[in-house]
């Protein structure tokens, strides 16, 4: 288990494992990146880096199987949620500006919401208007209808004030 990978196994296993997990590792690394997937290789119950090299190359690896080869390659070092600085950085810099950005696209949904009840507003103000103009036509109509029917048949309207 101790043999050496070569540059080219090392480049390819790099290119799965950015591939597949996102990680980079630079040339630099590749001395401490061998030694790690040996440790993985034995996790996985590897008794030889071929075998190992060839699996990892040729399989589609599963959530679980991801993680284990994670917990090899890269360091769980916890600074960052430890380091004073940090939190003023996210509190002074990071989170007003998150706020500030979330508050303008809320500006721009609010204006679009806006923008549309207005387009609603005129489009039934626009409609109220026709129905009304319409109603109006409808009552000259039977206006004009009963002037006519008037002019037509005289006799019928004095009939209708007389009672049978």
């Amino acid at each position: 288990m101790n043999r050496n990978l070569t540059d080219s196994e090392l480049s390819q296993v790099c290119e799965v494992i950015a591939a597949r997990m996102g990680l980079d590792f630079p040339v630099e690394r590749w001395a401490i990146l061998g030694r790690n997937l040996a440790l993985a290789a034995r996790e996985f119950g590897f008794q030889n880096m071929n075998g190992f090299i060839q699996w990892l190359l040729s399989s589609e690896l599963n959530q679980d199987q991801i993680k284990i080869l994670a917990s090899h390659l890269t360091v769980s070092e916890t600074y960052f949620l430890r380091e004073p600085k940090v939190f003023t950085a996210l509190t002074d810099f990071v989170l007003p500006e998150l706020i500030k950005s979330k508050k303008k696209r809320k500006s721009k949904k609010q204006k679009e919401q806006e923008a549309l009840a207005e387009e609603v507003r005129l489009a039934l103000e626009e409609q109220t208007r026709r129905d009304l103009e319409e109603k109006k036509e409808l009552q000259r109509d039977k206006r004009i209808k009963k002037k006519l029917e008037k002019l037509i048949n005289p006799e019928e309207d004095s009939q209708e004030g007389t009672p049978d």
